[in-house]
């Protein structure tokens, strides 16, 4: 971790940064966050990451305090840290109240900025599938990046477990969604790019947007598909994206190898093309 945290408006020592323990996102997960690349001093697709942001705020009813107070979080925690490489954090929450589900009085929000060293994501994934499903979009909005994060965390603790890079979930018919802090692509035996759709409850992943784009770019229309276990394991390649992730190709499902093919090349290398287009266009302000 870097040494300096942003809290409420201020820059703090990370070692002093300190919530309430009433504070509703620690409590109940009343919360949701965003995770930002910073390359050579830029957080890239910055803009992309706030709106999410906002929405998420938006969906979960959260207290937002705004676009103009993160962008300016975010410069400060990178010029204190002189960030170069890393990887911030971006947290609300409800902010602090007596315990209960529906606070009497409208509490102020907690906000949060801290960074730590960027993950150095494997050349190729090894998954294994979830044992746990993901909360269902009708429980809680799929397309808010929210603090819920259980099924995530058991679900890489396996994989972990298992000597795997990653855990796939899977939906009540077994079809496959996505990772665990990553989005699915894969290429079917006609060549056809596919993914899930976001009607299948997965997250709109900043990197998935990016290379949905790129596709088109390619003359590449996307298929929207939730595959099957055969389906994948078929597959002239698969991948995974996200802002971890970049874009890396998947090596194995539960120890069954799964093919390598030149379109994920293309995608990362239009991805890169991104970042660096991203950097010179769109500066912090």
């Amino acid at each position: 971790m870097f040494p300096y945290a942003y809290l409420n408006g201020r820059l703090v020592a990370l070692a002093d940064a300190r919530v309430s323990i009433l504070d509703h996102g620690l409590l109940y997960g009343d919360s949701c966050f965003e995770a930002i690349r910073v390359h050579g001093g830029h957080p890239a697709f910055w803009r992309a990451h706030l709106a999410r942001l906002a929405e998420s705020a938006r969906l979960l009813e959260l207290p937002d305090p705004g676009t103009a107070q993160w962008t300016a979080a975010l410069a400060a925690l990178i010029e204190a840290n002189s960030l170069t490489e890393a990887m911030v954090r971006l947290t609300l929450t409800r902010g602090a109240a007596p315990p209960g589900l529906a606070p009497e009085e409208p509490p102020a929000a907690t906000c949060i900025a801290c960074a730590a060293e960027p993950p150095v994501p494997p050349a190729a994934s090894r998954c294994v599938t979830a044992r746990w499903k993901p909360i269902p979009a009708d429980c809680l909005p799929s397309a808010a990046k929210s603090g819920n994060y259980l099924p995530n965390l058991l679900a890489r603790r396996v994989a972990r477990a298992a000597g795997a890079d990653e855990a796939l979930f899977t939906d009540a018919t077994g079809r496959y969604l996505e990772g665990t802090v990553s989005n699915l692509f894969f290429v079917d035996p006609e060549g056809r790019l596919c993914t899930p759709p976001l009607t299948a409850g997965v997250l709109p992943g900043i990197t998935r947007g990016l290379l949905l784009a790129a596709a088109t770019r390619l003359g590449i229309e996307p298929r929207w598909l939730c595959p099957t276990r055969t389906e994948l394991l078929t597959s002239r390649e698969a991948l995974l994206s996200g802002t971890g992730y970049a874009v890396c190709p998947i090596a194995s499902l539960d120890g069954e190898p799964l093919s390598t093919g030149p379109l994920t090349l293309k995608l990362a290398a239009a991805y890169h093309t991104a970042i660096t287009r991203d950097h010179a266009q769109d500066p912090l302000p």
